[in-house]
Protein backbone atom coordinates (compact mmCIF):
# COMPACT_ATOMS: atom_id res chain seq x y z
CA UNK A 1 0.00 0.00 0.00
CA UNK A 2 1.26 3.53 -0.83
CA UNK A 3 0.73 6.09 1.46
CA UNK A 4 1.73 9.76 2.35
CA UNK A 5 2.72 11.05 5.71
CA UNK A 6 4.73 14.12 7.29
CA UNK A 7 5.17 14.84 3.33
CA UNK A 8 6.70 11.43 2.98
CA UNK A 9 5.66 8.72 0.75
CA UNK A 10 6.02 5.32 2.17
CA UNK A 11 5.37 1.64 0.59
CA UNK A 12 3.51 0.00 3.51
CA UNK A 13 3.65 -3.71 3.55
CA UNK A 14 2.08 -6.39 5.94
CA UNK A 15 4.27 -9.51 6.28
CA UNK A 16 3.40 -12.75 8.38
CA UNK A 17 4.21 -10.60 12.22
CA UNK A 18 5.28 -7.33 10.93
CA UNK A 19 4.33 -4.17 8.82
CA UNK A 20 7.26 -2.81 7.36
CA UNK A 21 7.41 0.90 5.19
CA UNK A 22 10.18 1.44 2.41
CA UNK A 23 10.57 4.37 0.80
CA UNK A 24 9.61 4.46 -2.53
CA UNK A 25 12.26 6.18 -4.52
CA UNK A 26 15.40 4.05 -3.14
CA UNK A 27 13.87 1.24 -1.10
CA UNK A 28 15.26 2.14 2.31
CA UNK A 29 13.50 0.43 5.15
CA UNK A 30 12.11 3.63 7.14
CA UNK A 31 10.30 1.70 9.95
CA UNK A 32 9.27 -1.94 10.85
CA UNK A 33 6.49 -2.58 13.51
CA UNK A 34 6.63 -6.40 14.75
CA UNK A 35 4.16 -8.13 17.33
CA UNK A 36 1.91 -9.53 14.82
CA UNK A 37 2.61 -13.50 15.52
CA UNK A 38 -0.08 -15.54 16.50
CA UNK A 39 1.01 -19.31 16.96
CA UNK A 40 -0.26 -21.94 14.36
CA UNK A 41 1.45 -25.20 13.41
CA UNK A 42 0.67 -24.64 9.71
CA UNK A 43 0.13 -21.93 6.87
CA UNK A 44 -0.86 -17.93 7.41
CA UNK A 45 -2.94 -16.08 5.46
CA UNK A 46 -1.59 -12.54 5.45
CA UNK A 47 -4.29 -10.00 4.88
CA UNK A 48 -3.75 -6.29 3.02
CA UNK A 49 -3.12 -3.44 5.10
CA UNK A 50 -5.57 -0.57 4.66
CA UNK A 51 -4.74 3.12 5.80
CA UNK A 52 -6.77 5.98 6.04
CA UNK A 53 -7.39 9.18 8.20
CA UNK A 54 -3.64 8.20 9.36
CA UNK A 55 -3.97 5.08 11.03
CA UNK A 56 -3.05 1.44 9.42
CA UNK A 57 -5.13 -1.30 10.07
CA UNK A 58 -3.21 -4.99 10.15
CA UNK A 59 -4.61 -8.39 10.60
CA UNK A 60 -2.89 -10.82 12.21
CA UNK A 61 -3.67 -14.43 11.36
CA UNK A 62 -3.59 -18.05 11.73
CA UNK A 63 -7.05 -19.63 10.81
CA UNK A 64 -9.23 -20.93 13.37
CA UNK A 65 -10.07 -17.94 15.44
CA UNK A 66 -6.75 -17.38 16.43
CA UNK A 67 -6.25 -13.57 15.46
CA UNK A 68 -6.24 -10.12 16.27
CA UNK A 69 -6.28 -6.77 14.61
CA UNK A 70 -4.82 -3.82 15.38
CA UNK A 71 -5.12 0.31 14.63
CA UNK A 72 -1.80 1.55 14.18
CA UNK A 73 -0.62 5.58 13.33
CA UNK A 74 1.25 5.58 9.84
CA UNK A 75 4.46 7.09 9.64
CA UNK A 76 7.66 6.95 11.64
CA UNK A 77 11.36 5.65 12.06
CA UNK A 78 12.97 3.08 13.19
CA UNK A 79 12.34 0.20 15.05
CA UNK A 80 8.38 0.40 16.06
CA UNK A 81 7.40 -2.47 17.76
CA UNK A 82 7.86 -1.12 21.16
CA UNK A 83 5.40 1.86 19.95
CA UNK A 84 1.93 1.72 21.70
CA UNK A 85 -0.77 0.15 19.20
CA UNK A 86 -4.48 2.64 18.65
CA UNK A 87 -6.40 -0.51 19.90
CA UNK A 88 -6.11 -3.96 19.21
CA UNK A 89 -9.55 -6.16 18.66
CA UNK A 90 -9.99 -9.22 18.62
CA UNK A 91 -13.48 -10.06 18.31
CA UNK A 92 -14.47 -8.68 14.64
CA UNK A 93 -10.82 -9.90 13.22
CA UNK A 94 -10.93 -11.68 9.53
CA UNK A 95 -8.69 -14.29 8.94
CA UNK A 96 -8.65 -13.81 4.96
CA UNK A 97 -10.20 -10.60 3.83
CA UNK A 98 -8.61 -7.66 3.99
CA UNK A 99 -10.48 -4.72 6.35
CA UNK A 100 -11.17 -1.41 4.21
CA UNK A 101 -11.34 2.09 5.90
CA UNK A 102 -13.99 4.89 5.09
CA UNK A 103 -15.28 8.30 6.77
CA UNK A 104 -13.93 7.42 9.97
CA UNK A 105 -14.64 3.49 10.44
CA UNK A 106 -12.87 0.38 9.62
CA UNK A 107 -15.28 -2.20 8.65
CA UNK A 108 -14.29 -6.25 8.77
CA UNK A 109 -16.29 -9.54 7.41
CA UNK A 110 -14.97 -12.06 8.94
CA UNK A 111 -14.72 -15.61 7.62
CA UNK A 112 -18.13 -16.86 9.32
CA UNK A 113 -19.29 -14.18 7.26
CA UNK A 114 -20.53 -11.70 10.22
CA UNK A 115 -19.85 -8.55 9.19
CA UNK A 116 -18.70 -5.62 11.57
CA UNK A 117 -17.95 -1.84 11.64
CA UNK A 118 -15.78 -0.45 14.18
CA UNK A 119 -14.74 3.37 14.96
CA UNK A 120 -11.35 3.66 13.28
CA UNK A 121 -9.76 5.82 16.25
CA UNK A 122 -11.44 3.40 19.01
CA UNK A 123 -11.99 -0.30 17.41
CA UNK A 124 -15.24 0.55 19.66
CA UNK A 125 -17.92 -1.49 17.19
CA UNK A 126 -20.23 0.92 15.69
CA UNK A 127 -22.50 -2.05 14.02
CA UNK A 128 -22.29 -5.80 14.03
CA UNK A 129 -24.43 -7.42 11.44
CA UNK A 130 -26.07 -10.76 13.16
CA UNK A 131 -28.96 -12.12 10.71
CA UNK A 132 -28.83 -13.85 7.39
CA UNK A 133 -29.43 -11.74 4.16
CA UNK A 134 -32.79 -12.35 1.91
CA UNK A 135 -33.16 -11.61 -1.51
CA UNK A 136 -36.56 -10.20 -3.16
CA UNK A 137 -37.42 -9.05 -6.51
CA UNK A 138 -33.66 -8.37 -6.93
CA UNK A 139 -32.97 -6.64 -3.84
CA UNK A 140 -30.66 -7.28 -0.85
CA UNK A 141 -31.98 -6.98 2.76
CA UNK A 142 -29.85 -6.83 5.93
CA UNK A 143 -31.22 -6.90 9.22
CA UNK A 144 -28.22 -5.73 11.65
CA UNK A 145 -28.94 -4.61 15.60
CA UNK A 146 -29.61 -0.71 14.33
CA UNK A 147 -31.36 -0.91 11.07
CA UNK A 148 -32.99 -3.28 8.13
CA UNK A 149 -31.38 -2.17 4.94
CA UNK A 150 -32.19 -2.39 1.55
CA UNK A 151 -29.58 -2.49 -1.94
CA UNK A 152 -30.37 -2.35 -4.89
CA UNK A 153 -28.29 -2.80 -8.22
CA UNK A 154 -27.23 -6.08 -7.40
CA UNK A 155 -24.87 -8.16 -10.40
CA UNK A 156 -23.09 -6.59 -12.87
CA UNK A 157 -23.56 -2.87 -11.28
CA UNK A 158 -22.24 -1.43 -7.90
CA UNK A 159 -24.93 -2.03 -5.59
CA UNK A 160 -26.48 0.64 -3.93
CA UNK A 161 -28.16 1.70 -0.53
CA UNK A 162 -31.71 1.97 -1.06
CA UNK A 163 -33.07 2.47 1.91
CA UNK A 164 -31.89 2.11 6.12
CA UNK A 165 -34.44 1.77 8.35
CA UNK A 166 -33.68 2.16 11.83
CA UNK A 167 -35.02 -0.17 14.18
CA UNK A 168 -38.03 -0.02 16.14
CA UNK A 169 -36.88 -2.78 18.46
CA UNK A 170 -34.62 -5.14 20.35
CA UNK A 171 -32.66 -7.06 17.37
CA UNK A 172 -30.10 -9.76 18.37
CA UNK A 173 -30.40 -12.62 14.98
CA UNK A 174 -32.74 -14.10 13.39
Amino acid sequence: MLTRVDGRDEIVLAGAESLIAYAPATGEQLWIRSGFNVPHPYARTIAGAPFGEGVIVAVASGFQNRVFTVGVKAGGKGDLTDSPRLWTATKFSPDCSTPVIYEGKVYFIRDDGIASRLDLKTARPTETTLSTPSISQGRLFIRTEEALHCLKNLGTRLPAVLRRNPAQDHFVCE
